[in-house]
């Protein structure tokens, strides 16, 4: 997710990551975002992952009637 301040967290757009830009100092500081629409840099502090859950982690679901 790509941050934005002028919009709500809900509507940030997705991207992936295709390119590491490293500073100076060899620590990276920016990266080229690709989205459906754009492609762009953002410094990382702009880049949030993706909260999504799984279904390995619900309780298994037990087959048996009563």
């Amino acid at each position: 997710m790509v941050g934005a301040d002028n919009k709500k967290r809900i509507i940030w757009p997705l991207g992936r990551i295709t390119e590491n830009i490293p500073g100076k100092d060899g620590q990276v500081r920016l990266v080229r975002v690709k989205t459906l629409q754009h492609e762009f840099l953002r410094p990382i502090q702009r880049i949030y992952p993706l909260d999504i859950s799984s279904s390995d982690n619900l309780p298994a679901r037990s087959n048996e009637t009563r």
